[in-house]
């Protein structure tokens, strides 16, 4: 799955359709972007953006780097923007594609992990109750469907600390860690009590 919005996502999106050569609901011309991916480049720099990409915004994300406090200043903004996205038909697909994948794997006995992860307080105080009741309304519906463990995390404050976020939406390394510790005692806590 693709996201696509503000220049970080736009990189993003180029670098799914290399693999992919699907420009999918970005609108953008596809011809262009056919014949520059069908070139050979050695390197990942030399492929040419086009002039309506604006990268400005993109950082190379380092995984030790930390939140600090013009970061929190900017999470704000950050927060309100994601919260003004309305994408219905990218929902409608996401959704369809969250189906099909626990069908599949209802096909084959398996019982998945759904995991929601942490996103800072910050975060959570701007996204738009809205937003979040579908989301929750959604694994609902798909709970009453079909048996998978849900593990939410959206609120990890007692275990995370703000040099655990890289900004606040993502972990960086030492959060990652603690995340997957997490994860990892919970898987081992399902073995032990279906055993």
């Amino acid at each position: 799955m693709m996201k696509v919005g503000g220049g970080g996502d736009k990189f993003l999106f180029l670098m799914y359709y290399m693999f992919f050569k699907d420009v999918h609901h970005l609108n953008v011309n596809a011809e262009l972007f056919e014949e520059i991916f069908s070139k050979e480049f050695l390197n990942p720099k030399d492929v040419p953006i086009p002039d309506d990409f604006d990268l400005n915004n993109f950082a190379y994300r380092s995984s030790t780097k930390s939140m600090n406090v013009i970061d929190l200043i900017r999470a704000r903004k950050r927060a309100e923007v994601w919260a003004n996205k309305n994408y219905p038909a990218t929902f409608a697909e996401y959704k369809k594609i969250f189906y099909d994948y626990l069908q599949l794997c209802k096909r084959y006995n398996v019982v998945p992990i759904v995991t929601l992860f942490p996103m800072h307080n910050i975060y959570r105080e701007f996204c738009p109750k809205r937003l979040m009741d579908e989301f929750y309304y959604t694994i609902a519906e798909a709970q009453k469907k079909f048996d998978f463990h849900f593990v939410d995390k959206w609120n990890f404050d007692d275990q995370l600390v703000i040099e655990d976020y890289w900004d606040v939406d993502h972990l960086n390394d030492s959060g990652a860690k603690k995340f997957s510790a997490y994860l990892n005692n919970y898987i081992m806590n399902l073995e032990n009590t279906t055993k």
